[in-house]
């Protein structure tokens, strides 16, 4: 059954129509042309792409070598530091609890655990000194960007 659909379909006319209309040297010509410059396009991005991924990893490299930098500067100057005569001062007065003469010395005994805990409730402020101010959801900043709440209490405080 499907032979006889096969045999009645125009395949001259058909054939005449695509290799006599469609392939023509003209068409082939643009068809090539088109593909050209697709690769052409193709091979341009790709260079794009590799120079930008290059291009990070400098500045990667780059951003690293500038802490490693930083980090020898840093150890040089603390190396000067640790060697220089008003560190060595300062030490030993901080260790040993010594004063310069006409100096005095407070000496603050360690902490108790008394102290401690007084410390940890003065710090902390109790819940009915400090009440945090509610966040409006996504929805009403939506609604106060959109129709001017905020806009509305600007101008009232000018």
């Amino acid at each position: 059954m499907n032979t006889d659909k096969l045999k009645h379909i125009p395949w001259k006319r058909w054939y005449y129509h695509l290799y006599r209309r469609i392939f023509t040297l003209r068409s082939l010509v643009v068809g090539a042309a088109a593909l050209l410059t697709l690769s052409w396009i193709w091979g341009a991005i790709q260079v794009m792409q590799v120079n930008y991924q290059q291009q990070q990893r400098l500045a990667e490299n780059e951003r690293q070598l500038r802490l490693a930098q930083i980090e020898v500067e840093t150890a040089e100057y603390l190396a000067n530091y640790y060697a220089s005569d008003e560190y060595k001062e300062l030490a030993i007065r901080s260790r040993l609890g010594w004063g310069k003469p006409g100096e005095k010395v407070l000496i603050v005994p360690p902490a108790t655990s008394a102290t401690k805990a007084l410390n940890d409730t003065t710090s902390q402020p109790s819940s009915s000194q400090v009440k945090p101010s509610p966040t409006p959801t996504n929805a009403e900043q939506w609604f106060e960007f959109l129709f001017g709440k905020r806009n509305e209490d600007l101008q009232k405080n000018k």
